[in-house]
């Protein structure tokens, strides 16, 4: 199993090392330090008290849905969100997330192109434009089985900022990170993982699904609102009613996250 999926980040002294500067709220690097090994993890502490505040989202909750992506994308059996915790850290409570080191020859998953360079085989075309200098470009996906899957979990968690950077290729595991503004209680679901939207689901991804309606709802209790987890299971028996990937709504531009990096 990935180091990303098994860490233990319940114990230890956790050290600021740095920031991620491009982030918008105040995300850390940071080492949580063993103290009888002396092993230290890279992780990434988001304190709550560094959250900028959202109109649509209660302010606060930030860190909580963080850790309220990995708890269903582990019920799910989805392996998806790096282990991620709530701690008490040097600058308040915030989530504490493992990190995820990707490599510099990983396969793109998410690529801008030229329009006119655009693979057709394998690959989806998640939003079309143009460059800097009128050149017709397109954001593209590829046809991965754990971006599907990725696909799958964004629909269930009402993920609202599924971007080309929250995609993680790493050492032969895929992995989604910054979840903090999913599980709204209202459809919000905006990705560039479209590429299956109205096909069917299949059996394995049906089975994550279930999964996690039925063993996440305890835990989301303590970390959402009770609107927000009811809307969680809706969302799921929806996608177990329809079998089927969801569709962007017609009536609605905000499908795609802006910038889509």
């Amino acid at each position: 199993m990935h180091p990303a999926l098994e860490a233990r980040l319940d114990t230890g002294e956790l050290e600021i090392t740095g920031r991620l500067l491009q982030a918008s709220n105040v995300t850390l690097l940071a080492t949580l330090t063993d103290p009888e090994t002396k092993q230290g993890i890279d992780c990434v502490y988001k304190p709550i008290k560094g959250e900028r505040p959202l109109w649509d989202f209660p302010d606060g909750t930030l860190a909580l849905r963080e850790v309220a992506a990995y708890e269903v994308s582990k019920a799910g059996g989805f392996d998806l969100v790096p282990v991620t915790v709530l701690v008490d850290g040097p600058l308040g409570p915030g989530s504490l997330q493992a990190w995820v080191d990707v490599e510099d020859d990983a396969e793109e998953l998410i690529d801008l192109v030229p329009a006119e360079t655009m693979p057709r085989d394998g690959w989806f075309t998640c939003v079309e434009g143009y460059g800097p200098d009128e050149t017709p470009v397109a954001v593209i996906h590829a046809d991965h089985d754990r971006l599907r899957l990725m696909a799958v979990l964004d629909a269930l968690i009402n993920n609202a900022d599924r971007k080309g950077g929250h995609i993680l290729n790493s050492h032969g595991g895929v992995f989604g990170v910054d979840h903090g503004i999913s599980f709204h209680s209202e459809p919000k679901l905006r990705t560039l993982l479209w590429g299956w939207a109205g096909t069917d689901l299949d059996e394995a991804e049906l089975a994550c699904v279930e999964r996690a309606a039925a063993e996440a709802p305890p835990v989301l209790r303590k970390l959402l609102a009770e609107d927000e987890v009811e809307a969680f299971l809706h969302r799921a028996a929806r996608l177990l009613g329809t079998r089927r990937f969801p569709r962007p709504r017609a009536d609605d531009h905000r499908t795609v996250p802006w910038p889509p990096f």
